[in-house]
């Protein structure tokens, strides 16, 4: 029982939940429903699976020759951001009416999946993990069905697979091209290839170019109209990026006054505010560089699909927040640092406590926008000690400055597993001239 609840535990638990949801939601008060997601901190929409029925929308109106990159009455008004290769499922005649059925196959599919992860080797790790699974974030995913669903499943596929010992394990490869011709970021996946020779990476790398040129720039539209289109949000909502504190301090406070604040988010950067984020990217490097050499000594503690999972979250959170902003929902991928997180901790001795530390920050990320509701839930009760524009910024700061250490940490448990790399490893012994 104790090895089955350590496997499935995670699992059955989105299970549960997510019954009690739809049985609220089809056969019980849906003002109850909507009341438990917004003290989730979550803001949802009238039907679930938002974004899957956005995409099928756009995939039916594509079909019928409308222009999805602009704003059209097709898609209500609004327009299609994604990459133009899903377009092509136009041949299926799937459209908006399939909805249900698509969100609910990768909702289960993605409660399902968790069971492939390693499983926890203690109460207090599957507690942590269930946590995380009943966390703001990934139920935001499953509400709206985001795309980020199907990323994740690839990106899990791809790990079981180049964690083979035979040459099925180049597929995996393959499975995280697939992935980043879907939505772009997962490209950073293919990090995890530097655990092959030199030869191989090259390869590899060939392959991934060649696949985005001929299927991402087609003459119809393509991933330059998607990249344009990319949303953007208010640094002081649920977005994360590493833009955000510059944002928030200099850009949108010095704007002029009457200028949409979308429009100004779209402008380039100030020279105050380059120079801030300047700063803010050498000083959690030097955070990563004093913490990789304290973590390549415990770095020989994780199975192969340990040392893998930690090393794709890590790459998907740190390469989306020092590239775009990005919706709280992308926190999924921490699920895949948790089981190294852990692994690290039981071994970390004197560093047990900072691993410990760690995982508390991913978890607070997790369940950062239950956080928020809570804190500003509390706004009248403590508006005698504290002004309600004085908590708002208090938390923000807060948040931003954890976001900024734990992606230090996660850095560099990249340049740990970058440095020990059979790629690395081999290219340094060439340039050194030692065998």
């Amino acid at each position: 029982m104790k090895a089955l609840a350590f496997r499935f535990g995670p699992t059955a638990t989105g299970m549960l939940v997510l019954a009690g949801m739809v049985l609220v939601f089809r056969f019980g008060d849906q003002s109850l429903y909507f009341g438990i997601l917004e003290g989730w901190g979550i803001l949802p929409y009238e039907r679930p699976f938002l974004d899957t029925e956005s995409v099928l929308r756009a995939i039916d109106c594509w079909g019928r020759g409308y222009d999805v990159w602009n704003p059209t009455p097709c898609m209500n008004g609004g327009w299609y951001s994604y990459s133009p290769v899903l377009l092509r499922a136009s041949a299926f005649g799937i459209g908006a009416d399939d909805r249900p059925a698509f969100g609910s196959f990768f909702v289960l599919v993605f409660l399902l999946s968790l069971a492939a992860l390693p499983p926890s080797r203690s109460w207090g790790e599957l507690g942590a993990r269930c946590l995380a699974v009943l966390s703001a974030a990934t139920v935001f995913a499953v509400e709206r069905a985001n795309l980020d669903i199907a990323i994740f499943l690839l990106a899990l596929a791809g790990v079981c697979l180049v964690t083979r010992r035979d040459a099925w394990r180049h597929l995996g490869y393959g499975v995280f091209i697939v992935a980043a011709i879907l939505k772009f970021y997962p490209a950073v996946l293919l990090l995890l290839s530097l655990r092959e020779r030199p030869r191989v990476v090259a390869l590899i790398g060939l392959v991934a170019v060649a696949t985005a040129a001929i299927l991402l720039f087609p003459s119809d539209g393509g991933a330059g109209d998607a990249l344009k289109l990319a949303p953007v949000g208010s640094p002081y909502s649920d977005m994360f990026s590493a833009t955000n504190l510059p944002l928030g301090l200099i850009v949108l406070p010095a704007a002029p006054a009457g200028v949409p604040w979308d429009e100004v988010l779209r402008q380039p950067l100030p020279f105050a505010a380059r120079a801030m984020l300047a700063a803010l990217i050498l000083i959690a490097a030097m955070v990563a560089w004093r913490n990789a050499r304290r973590d390549l000594v415990h770095w020989n503690v994780f199975t192969p699909v340990e040392a893998s999972l930690l090393v794709a979250g890590a790459a998907l959170i740190v390469g989306c927040f020092l590239a775009t902003q990005n919706i709280a929902y992308r926190g999924i991928f921490l699920l895949f640092t948790l089981p190294g997180l852990f692994a690290l901790a039981r071994a970390g001795g004197e560093r047990r406590r900072s691993y410990a530390m760690l995982v508390a920050g991913v978890l607070f990320f997790m369940w950062e926008e239950f956080f928020h509701h809570a804190a500003t839930g509390l706004e009248p009760a403590m508006a005698s000690m504290i002004s309600p524009e004085a908590l708002k910024l208090g938390f923000w700061l807060l948040r931003e400055a954890v976001w900024w250490w734990v992606v230090a940490r996660l850095a560099a448990l990249l340049g740990v597993f970058v440095v020990t790399s059979e790629a690395f490893t081999a290219i340094r012994r060439l340039v050194l001239g030692k065998h």
